[in-house]
């Protein structure tokens, strides 16, 4: 199942002039805009800045009962679920399940503060790595 989107600034660029003609990927975009549109701290970006964001995503994997962000980590990265359900958890106590479409660990890329919460794969899934706005 794939379930992330994976962000890099440079990286990205490089894999999207080589990837435009895939359906898959074409996808891929549309999903990460209507997840950036869905977020609460996201959703009044401008469109050029949604679409700079969009073009500088690219999958990672990473396997069930990985730990995708650690609270109290230092946050590096911003996440999409395409596929699949992630575990929420703070304190050690369960907070929710977040299923496909879904952003997080943006918090801690906007506000410049550690993780906030756990958030472990149930499934199999790929996953995202956001390293600058």
């Amino acid at each position: 199942n794939r379930l992330l989107i994976y962000l890099n600034d440079i990286l990205f660029k490089n894999l999207n002039n080589n990837n435009n003609n895939d359906d898959d990927f074409n996808r891929s975009k549309k999903l990460i805009k209507s997840a950036i549109s869905d977020n609460d701290f996201m959703k009044n970006l401008e469109q050029f800045q949604i679409d700079e964001i969009t073009d500088c995503m690219y999958p990672v994997e990473y396997a069930k009962g990985l730990f995708i962000i650690k609270e109290g980590d230092i946050g590096s990265a911003v996440y999409i679920i395409e596929e699949g359900t992630l575990e929420v958890t703070k304190g050690g106590r369960f907070l929710s399940k977040m299923g496909p479409q879904k952003m997080f660990g943006e918090l801690a890329i906007l506000y410049n503060c550690t993780r906030t919460a756990t958030v472990k794969g149930l499934l199999f899934f790929l996953g995202c790595n956001f390293l600058s706005l």
